[in-house]
């Protein structure tokens, strides 16, 4: 009977021990998160400069990898990295669509996977490709983008200038009541204008150089 008993204690504290190994600290968990999404980053970013593979695999060995959750994703795929030689992958389950169909399935299993093998590479190799691809962005493109960003910061820091001393001046004049507000939109009248045509421009601008240089 004791013997029962120290044999019950024995896998308690067995299962104890394994949950604690479980369990990790909040800064471990903060370190998992950022390593995780330091990996998406370069996968994408390696992505983006064409170091990748593409295959349509029927089976892929996950033994092999660790899963690596982020909280984004690159078009869907998830991420994974192998054991070894810490290559990256990019995996999307490819799955019979039957949406719709009388008989629709929720439980099919995929039939090949979308695999994305990223080109493996130290520190050192990756910060230069990525060196190199900026680079290689067309100088003009690049001036452009530059010139916009800083004529709308010098044009924001005048405003603001202008928008000061029209609200100096309506005080001086001694106006006072609703006419203060209709008094300092008639002086700002061409920069809130301008701020309404350049805003849009600038955003589809940043938006069409963001996209040229993942291409």
């Amino acid at each position: 009977m004791e013997e029962n008993k120290f044999e019950q204690l024995e896998e308690i504290e067995t299962d104890l021990k394994v949950e604690n190994t479980k369990k990790l600290m909040a800064y471990e968990e903060l370190l998992i998160k950022e390593y995780n999404r330091s990996m998406l980053a370069k996968a994408t970013n390696l992505i983006n400069a064409g170091c990748f593979e593409q295959k349509e695999e029927s089976t892929f060995d996950f033994t092999s990898y660790d899963y690596l959750k982020t909280e984004k994703s690159f078009k869907g795929y998830k991420l994974y990295q192998n054991k070894e030689n810490k290559s990256l992958v990019l995996i999307y389950p490819l799955v019979e669509n039957n949406k719709g169909d009388v008989d629709e399935r929720h439980d099919l299993k995929p039939y090949a996977y979308d695999v994305i093998y990223v080109d493996n590479m130290d520190d050192e190799t990756y910060k230069n490709v990525m060196k190199a691809a900026k680079n290689n962005l067309d100088p003009k493109l690049n001036i452009l983008y530059k010139t916009s960003l800083i004529g709308y910061i010098v044009y924001l820091a005048l405003f603001v200038i202008n928008f000061i001393f029209s609200l100096i001046y309506t005080f001086d004049q001694g106006i006072t009541g609703a006419t203060i507000l209709t008094n300092i939109l008639s002086m700002n009248a061409i920069w809130i204008v301008g701020f309404a045509l350049s805003t849009p421009v600038l955003a589809l601008l940043i938006m069409k150089f963001r996209k040229y240089k993942d291409q």
